[in-house]
């Protein structure tokens, strides 16, 4: 947990945060006379890494009754991180919200459609 929280986090602050701090840095050296001048930042921000930032965080929070874990695999993890309409839609859930819904079986009926 502590590994995927950090790496989540660094991957965060690299891609988000990287321009900034190089740029603090050159102008810190130009204090103490330093002609510093970086490579060029032209990284592209991933979309949505904030969002999967904070999901896997929320995932690996203590909010989840010691009589369950979060998820039985990597599946069930992968799953809900990348769950495509709660991408678009937020807010952040938890994994008590969404894991129980993987673990039924449901087939799509023509009702589920909007069918008569």
């Amino acid at each position: 947990m502590l590994l995927s929280v950090v790496f989540n986090l660094g991957m965060l602050g690299y891609f988000k945060y990287g321009g900034f701090l190089l740029e603090s840095f050159q102008a810190l050296a130009a204090t103490f006379g330093i002609d510093y001048t970086p490579p060029a930042w032209n990284i592209v921000l991933p979309i949505g890494i904030s969002f999967y930032t904070f999901v896997t965080m929320s995932y690996h929070a203590r909010r989840v009754p010691a009589s369950r874990t979060p998820g039985k695999s990597f599946l069930d993890f992968a799953l809900f991180v990348t769950y495509f309409p709660h991408l678009v839609a937020g807010p952040i859930l938890r994994p008590t919200d969404l894991l129980p819904q993987f673990e039924r079986e449901s087939r799509p009926t023509r009702s589920s459609f909007g069918g008569a």
